[in-house]
């Protein structure tokens, strides 16, 4: 692991991928990933629940990850990957706030059958309640979390290298 990506999604997540891909630090790991991989949410519920989970076996084809649900254990990936660089996208705070709430939390009533209610889980538990705290629907409660997320990852408490887009 080369890249770890700490930024949310919506926050130009799949570019950075391509980028990434283009600069030798491919495969990239992104939750376009995931739909066609189901199976790969289990792991990171596992994870979420507190359960030991082999990073490295998991990540053994690729060579940097970004967006979620990887994002929301970037410092997990720190300790495993201790050589890795963290990478923090963001965006537009305002801008952001929009683009999810049109996007992924629109989507979220279809996630309601088959397979979908995996992923749906996952968002559930991993996204909303997770890493977003379960404020979302609040607009400035969110955008005072995401700032403050934002200073945790800058801050960086174990002196890696954290470079920010």
């Amino acid at each position: 692991m080369k890249i770890i990506g700490a930024g949310f999604g919506r926050s130009g997540t799949m570019s950075l991928k391509s980028a990434l891909e283009r600069l030798g630090c491919g495969p990239c790991y992104h939750m376009k990933i995931n739909p066609v991989q189901v199976r790969s949410y289990a792991v990171f519920m596992r994870a979420w629940s507190g359960k030991k989970v082999n990073w490295k076996r998991f990540f053994r084809r690729y060579n940097s990850v970004v967006d979620w649900p990887a994002c929301s254990f970037y410092k997990d990936l720190m300790k495993e990957f201790p050589d890795a660089r963290v990478l923090l996208n963001i965006r537009e705070p305002e801008a952001w706030y929009d683009s999810m709430k049109e996007t992924i939390f629109a989507i979220q009533p279809a996630f309601h059958s088959g397979s979908l209610k995996v992923v749906r889980k996952m968002h559930d538990e991993i996204i909303w309640k997770g890493s977003l705290k379960g404020v979302f629907e609040d607009r400035q409660k969110l955008l005072l979390f995401t700032g403050k997320y934002i200073e945790d990852v800058t801050e960086n408490r174990s002196g890696r290298q954290v470079t920010g887009l």
